[in-house]
């Protein structure tokens, strides 16, 4: 049994999720989590998965290649040590969801993420764009994080809100209530 994970990019077209799930399931493996979005015209997925015959690693890689030369895609693979891979990710007791907007600019995400890494906030989520907004072009990010060590909601709010305004950008911080399972 293997512990792997997928990463795939390639210009957008029918069936590629379907090609690469195919593959995966005819080599008896089980998705185990995956994203997968369209960016601004490329298609990228990310997936875990469990290979669970041995034997069957020549085969998936053989025909993962063949799906990279049909759908003129790229794929990687790579095995993930059984001691680095969390089998049940941990919900966090806290999290925080941060929106920014306002006018595009170089610098947005590197400013906002780094006050994140200054502060031991870890990111669990991040979502880019450029959209239209009456005739203008609007940067929008929205960044889901563990709150598990941040003190307070006003602690977030007066660091990002700081780098933010400097930037000339908008910002929102809002705490996601604990869902109960």
């Amino acid at each position: 049994m293997k512990k792997l994970a997928l990463t795939c990019i390639g210009k957008d077209k029918p069936g590629i999720v379907a090609k690469v799930s195919e593959v995966l399931f005819k080599a008896g493996c089980s998705i185990e989590g995956s994203r997968m979005s369209l960016l601004q015209g490329e298609f990228t997925i990310i997936l875990i998965f469990t290979l669970f015959e041995e034997k069957n690693y020549h085969f998936l890689k053989r025909e993962l290649k063949r799906v990279e030369y049909e759908m003129d895609i790229e794929i990687i693979i790579r095995e993930i040590d059984p001691e680095e891979y969390i089998e049940v990710q941990k919900v966090p007791k806290k999290t925080f969801v941060i929106n920014v907007y306002g006018a595009d600019k170089p610098g947005i995400v590197f400013n906002v993420t780094n006050l994140l890494f200054i502060n031991n906030i870890n990111i669990i989520d991040l979502f880019t764009d450029v959209i239209e907004s009456e005739g203008k072009k609007l940067y929008i990010m929205s960044i889901t994080v563990d709150g598990s060590n941040i003190s307070s909601i006003e602690f977030l709010k007066e660091r990002i809100e700081k780098i933010c305004k400097d930037m000339g950008l908008e910002v929102s911080v809002e705490e996601i209530e604990e869902v109960e399972m």
